[in-house]
């Protein structure tokens, strides 16, 4: 925050992060948030947080904005049920935060969204009053996916940062940051069937990097790693 240059923070509008991150599995802390909300206030920004991935935090329970003081008056934070609960295909999310912008959000979706179907609606209800040991239990399956595809890495020699949260690795490329990631991408699928997606997908600082997700079974995973390190071997 502090890098942002003082004539940009005067004239922005709002700000959006997204942790537990996607691409990177980042995760922040509780002083990184009561920064970001202090430098929000200070600003008059308003600190859009993205918290898709809240309970996928693996080594420590990831945070909400809200929880810092003062965030209910320059914060609004986003929820989905696609991660945590697997209801991708119920495309179900909320809002909250601070009420000035939860009314212009309300404003949006008066005429771009439909309401969800009602049964839906039922399973919502359902997923978050009862949900907690199925989301307990998603949190561990992800964690240990994590580690054996952690344990993978380091086996084939590829320097990784162990993601806090979130469903993924980014992994820098062998050679200079310019590495084409993209080629990387297509001639691991077309050689050995493994599909990760580049990092450009994410913005120019992602070229160079890849990102391999943890949304397959932990022998699939496996499997997957035992092929990127035959071709890895001989590009």
């Amino acid at each position: 925050l502090a890098a942002i240059p003082d004539e940009v923070a005067r004239r922005a509008r709002l700000i959006l992060l997204n942790y537990p991150n996607n691409p990177t599995g980042g995760a922040c802390g509780r002083d990184f948030l009561a920064e970001l909300v202090a430098w929000a206030r200070e600003t008059d920004t308003l600190a859009v947080y993205d918290n898709a991935y809240q309970f996928l935090g693996f080594d420590e329970p990831a945070l909400s904005i809200l929880e810092v003081p003062g965030a209910e008056e320059i914060a609004l934070e986003f929820h989905t049920l696609s991660k945590a609960y697997a209801m991708a295909g119920a495309r179900a999310a909320f809002a909250a935060g601070a009420p000035e912008a939860v009314a212009a959000l309300r404003k949006i979706e008066l005429y771009h969204q439909a309401g969800l179907f009602a049964p839906l609606i039922q399973a919502v209800c359902v997923a978050l009053e009862d949900g907690d040991d199925y989301v307990a239990a998603n949190r561990r399956v992800f964690r240990e996916r994590r580690d054996a595809v952690s344990a993978a890495l380091t086996a084939m020699g590829w320097e990784h940062n162990l993601p806090a949260g979130a469903a993924y690795f980014f992994l820098r490329l062998d050679g200079p940051p310019t590495t084409d990631d993209a080629a990387f991408c297509r001639e691991l699928l077309a050689s050995k069937g493994v599909a990760l997606v580049p990092g450009r997908a994410f913005g120019e600082e992602g070229r160079g990097w890849v990102r391999l997700a943890l949304t397959r079974p932990r022998d699939e995973l496996e499997r997957a790693l035992e092929l990127i390190a035959d071709f890895r071997a001989v590009r």
